[in-house]
């Protein structure tokens, strides 16, 4: 398992990555508590090993390494945009969403950009 920072617009995401390309990415988007969660750290492995994924694990903004943001910056549509940006930021294409927040903002992503949209 690999930790790291990530740059998201204008904020910063604490990601747990198990695996490497080309696994096909799955992204579960924690978002409950203090700290991150166990459901990742103990799927994960097995994900990887048995299925092939690339899990990732960011920490949703005042979750766990992932700074507080304000108030209005929870909002359904401001998720959307901040889960848009994450993508953006990993490069990620083609995502499997997990997680207890996960389905919220993968839910309003009707449809995955292509790259040249993103540029």
């Amino acid at each position: 398992m690999e930790t790291r920072l990530v740059d998201v617009g204008d904020t910063r995401l604490a990601i747990r990555e198990w695996g490497r390309a080309p696994g096909r990415p799955l992204l579960f988007w924690h978002a409950l508590g203090d700290h991150t969660s166990l459901q990742p750290i103990e799927a994960a492995p097995i994900l990887v090993r048995d299925h092939g994924f690339r899990v990732l694990a960011p920490d949703a903004p005042g979750f766990g390494g992932s700074p507080r943001l304000p108030d209005e910056r929870y909002e359904l549509p401001a998720l959307v945009e901040l889960a848009r940006k994450l993508l953006d930021a990993l490069d990620l294409d083609g995502v499997v969403w997990a997680g207890s927040r996960g389905a919220e903002p993968s839910a309003c992503i009707s449809r995955p950009r292509t790259r040249s949209e993103r540029r």
